[in-house]
């Protein structure tokens, strides 16, 4: 509601018509991007394992962009309907990238770690 009824015609007074346009091209390129990113993880998806003890994990492989890394993170996070915050999916990444062997990062019903190339999420309880 707001957004069409207040929003949109601010912007479309402040740069013109096309502004919606562009704002549809953003929403379809953001869609065209999202896709190419899920075909270019789905192989390290498919690698996630599930362990009573640990929760679930996957050995990140060598060679990720930091962009890839940070969609697959959440992505993995998503389907497993657990809330981490994005500067939180940066610190991990960053953590990642720069060989830390450790790091730990609160979520919504556990903790992320990353632990020797290995990335975990723990449920909490665990």
């Amino acid at each position: 509601g707001r957004m069409r009824t207040q929003i949109i015609p601010m912007l479309t007074q402040g740069f013109g018509k096309e502004v919606v346009d562009n704002l549809c091209y953003l929403g379809t390129s953001a869609e065209e991007i999202s896709r190419y990113f899920l075909k270019k993880i789905e192989p390290y998806l498919q690698e996630i394992k599930q362990d009573a003890e640990n929760g679930s994990y996957v050995d990140l492989p060598e060679g990720l962009d930091e962009i890839e890394l940070q969609f697959l993170l959440k992505e993995w996070l998503s389907r497993s309907k657990v809330v981490v915050g994005r500067e939180s999916i940066v610190r991990l990444v960053k953590a990642w990238h720069a060989g830390d062997a450790s790091l730990r990062v609160a979520a919504s019903k556990g903790e992320v770690i990353i632990h020797n190339k290995r990335m975990t999420f723990n449920l909490i309880g665990k």
